[in-house]
């Protein structure tokens, strides 16, 4: 492994690390459930549509439906974009 390939690593988790942090005090924030927090994250690191992402982790699409939009109104955002958007400018 060169030098510098250690360096990139490092700062790469630090980056990541960064991401965890930034997530964990905005769902704190607005007081996300755990099952919020999830979903939240889902939202915001993937590109696939929620009927997908809720097949994928055993949620109805209702129940995914449900569960965003509780996120929604927690944090005075109307859509997957306006959240995207709160998060990204706090």
């Amino acid at each position: 492994m060169w030098r510098g390939d250690e360096s990139d690593a490092a700062g790469e988790q630090r980056a990541d690390d960064d991401a965890v942090d930034k997530m964990t005090e905005f769902t704190s924030r607005y007081g996300l459930t755990e099952r919020e927090r999830e979903v939240f994250t889902l939202l915001m690191t993937r590109d696939d549509k929620g009927d997908v992402m809720a097949k994928e982790h055993g949620v109805s699409r209702r129940g995914f439906v449900s569960i965003a939009s509780s996120i929604y109104g927690k944090t005075d955002t109307g859509s997957r974009v306006a959240l995207l958007q709160k998060y990204m400018s706090e």
